[in-house]
């Protein structure tokens, strides 16, 4: 369980925990932190299981005891491996009197002591101690803990203004709109969190499926705050207003309510649009569950058990894949929207990369010299056989009498396809080279090279005398 999935009720706990600390410190011997045994979590858990227990069963028939049979009973529904044992002793400790002392500050400045103990009950017992219910105390307690849940309820705490104004009870006001201001901060905080930061799913789970409510209701609390602000700068309001202020005496102005009922109308309409702007956010939020294509896999049975009609399929599936526009007769994962370059992340050594320009000089490179050398060995050759008529690629690919230097292979006359020129002959009447491109292509095994390229025709075109 992460924080995000904590129950209201022990984040009341967990804030009251550190005063109940400061309680039974003894100051002399520092500052107190008890040790927590292991049982703390599942006793805590009975403990508030009984207490949500009760309350369910309060609210379906009223007010008064239910069996410690019953209750285990209901209990054993949610927490299968209960035993009456420890439900005991979680009823017993929750029913146990403690004392709290007090201090309050008085007219005089000075602290006024109290104690309370009977208010620290959760429970009580029948005098059998069969039967239990709930005390006032408990019930407070998860009031407390479900207004943390209170998003549908800013209305309702709006409406109190109202009542305020219409009882004319001025001094309740201004404490009240800085309350529900604070509310309004602290969703609107929780909303930025969210949109920011959009992990906590249950919390945007709730908050999305309960989206309607929650805009009706901000609406609502608008509608009601503006009411207020109209009742404010009522004469009948204004009057009242100075009859009590002659006999009160306040530290502020009727101005004042009216200003603080315009901010609280401000923050009301803020968190309205941070709770759409939240709510956009959040709906165009997908989850994307990782995959795995064992890609040499697919393409391997594609090749080797490939049936009529599947290159079809294959071409209409890999158009909804790649990018428009782009031919699939051949395909390469880099083609695929998104497709890493595994070689950039593999641990290449840093060696300076000389930079790539353009040479304007008149010198050839490395590999237009290579082609040029090959074909000055080789030139009388190719124009022999050509003088006898047109040949494809792939025929002069597989001659075997081309003059070769070591680490050379008829591979290196692939460059006849840019730099057809590079074997024509010398003076005005000389012939041309020609490579035309016939669409078709081929596939040849060269000592430990595998080829697969185009097949043009090239053939010799004669000037006429």
């Amino acid at each position: 369980m992460n924080n995000n999935t904590i129950p209201p009720a022990i984040m009341m706990l967990a804030a009251a925990s550190r005063l109940l600390d400061l309680h039974q410190s003894r100051r002399q011997s520092g500052v107190y932190v008890p040790d927590v045994p292991e049982s703390a979590g599942r006793n805590m858990g009975i403990a508030l299981m009984v207490l949500e227990t009760l309350r369910s069963i309060e609210i379906e028939r009223g007010y008064g005891y239910v069996t410690v049979e019953e209750l285990l009973e209901l209990l054993c529904h949610q927490v299968t491996d209960l035993g009456r044992e420890e439900l005991d002793f979680v009823l017993e400790s929750i029913a146990k009197e403690r004392e709290i002392r007090y201090a309050v500050p008085n007219v005089s400045f000075e602290f006024d002591f109290g104690y309370a103990r009977d208010k620290t009950r959760l429970i009580e017992f029948s005098d059998s101690h069969a039967q239990v219910k709930m005390t006032g105390n408990a019930l407070l307690f998860l009031r407390i803990c479900d207004d943390e849940r209170a998003w549908l309820y800013d209305e309702a705490d709006a409406a109190k203004i109202i009542t305020a104004l219409e009882h004319f009870k001025f001094n309740d006001i201004p404490l009240l709109c800085r309350s529900i201001s604070l509310e309004l901060a602290k969703k609107a905080k929780e909303l930025t969190n969210l949109i920011e930061r959009p992990t906590r799913a249950e919390q945007c789970d709730i908050l999305i499926a309960d989206g309607k409510s929650i805009s009706d209701n901000l609406r609502n609390t608008r509608e009601i705050v503006q009411k207020a602000m109209e009742m404010a700068l009522d004469n009948r309001t204004i009057n009242q207003f100075q009859e009590w202020a002659e006999r009160e005496k306040p530290e502020f102005e009727l101005g004042n309510i009216q200003a603080e009922l315009e901010t609280l109308v401000q923050s009301v309409e803020a968190v309205s649009r941070r709770f759409i702007e939240f709510l956009d956010v959040a709906q165009q939020k997908r989850d994307v569950v990782p995959s795995q294509h064992r890609f040499l896999e697919i393409a391997g049975s594609l090749v080797l058990q490939c049936k009529p009609g599947m290159t079809r399929q294959l071409e209409a599936f890999l158009e909804g894949v790649i990018y428009p526009n782009v031919p699939i007769t051949w395909f390469d994962p880099s083609v695929l929207p998104g497709a890493v370059d595994f070689y950039e992340l593999m641990d290449v050594s840093e060696e300076k990369v000389v930079s790539q320009v353009y040479d304007f000089s008149a010198r050839p490179s490395q590999t237009a010299q290579r082609f040029r050398d090959f074909v000055e060995r080789n030139r009388e050759h190719i124009y022999a056989r050509l003088e006898k008529g047109p040949l494809s690629f792939s025929e002069f690919l597989v001659s075997s009498e081309y003059i070769l230097h070591p680490g050379e292979s008829p591979v290196d006359f692939i460059g006849i396809y840019t730099s057809p020129e590079m074997l024509d002959g010398d003076g005005q009447d000389a012939p041309r080279i020609v490579v035309g491109f016939t669409g078709r292509d081929f596939t040849h095994d060269l000592i430990d090279q595998k080829i697969i390229t185009s097949d043009p025709v090239i053939f010799l075109e004669l000037k006429e005398s």
